[in-house]
């Protein structure tokens, strides 16, 4: 009965060290990292949102504990929470002060170093658009985008009948063409909404895993019409 119990006892300690061991592994090295970054025009602020999650990109928000950490440009991310979100950490920096590359470090419990370089670069219409515009003069000039560039255009308007617009558009010549758009948009008020969106997963030396987000849009309200 002795060796019974005694037997057990270890089985149980072995269960319980590998449990252990597991967690420890996972708190130190099995944490995928979420990168967000987002601006638009006509906001004081850009907004840096990070989390790191345990096991995949649906696991549970991590605490970084010390000596873990995460830095933006070497200010230090300090750790908030919500119930809808979880742990975060969020840096908020002035939209006219971040132009340009950026580098973020993750710190792990190891105190292993990983870096994440990306770049920022608003972009903006190079005319301003007039509080009423004909159907033909949908053709925007942009600046700041490359030839080929990705633009998510959202288009909503007043009516119950538009059905409204959420597509992608290439830049061309330094343009957007938004009139083969038109056809499911109702003349009228017209709310318009410009994103640059980039989406990538993170480089081997940022945190071993993970993925970034940096979008950047501007909106403006008009009247369309024939």
């Amino acid at each position: 009965m002795q060796r019974t119990f005694l037997t057990i006892l270890l089985v149980s300690f072995s269960i319980l060290s590998s449990c252990k061991n597991e967690e420890e592994k996972k708190s130190k090295g099995d944490i995928y990292a979420k990168y967000t970054i987002w601006g638009e025009e006509g906001k004081e602020f850009v907004n840096a949102f990070f989390q790191f999650q345990l096991g995949g990109p649906d696991g549970s928000a991590l605490v970084l504990n010390n000596p873990a950490k995460v830095l933006l440009d070497n200010h230090l991310l300090i750790a908030d929470s919500a119930r809808e979100t979880g742990v975060f950490y969020e840096l908020q920096i002035p939209l006219k002060d971040f132009d340009g590359p950026h580098t973020i470090t993750f710190i792990d419990a190891d105190q292993k170093e990983y870096r994440q370089e990306f770049s920022f670069a608003p972009f903006r219409l190079k005319n301003e658009i007039a509080d009423t515009l004909n159907r033909n003069e949908m053709v925007l000039d942009v600046e700041g985008l490359k030839d080929n560039t990705l633009v998510r255009v959202v288009i909503t308007d007043t009516t119950v009948k538009g059905d409204g617009i959420n597509e992608m558009d290439t830049v061309r010549n330094n343009q957007l063409d938004l009139r083969k758009f038109l056809p499911a948009v109702s003349n009228g008020p017209i709310n318009l909404h410009l994103y640059k969106e980039e989406e990538r997963l993170l480089n081997k030396e940022s945190s071993g895993r993970g993925e970034i987000s940096i979008t950047y849009g501007l909106k403006r309200e008009f009247e369309l019409k024939d």
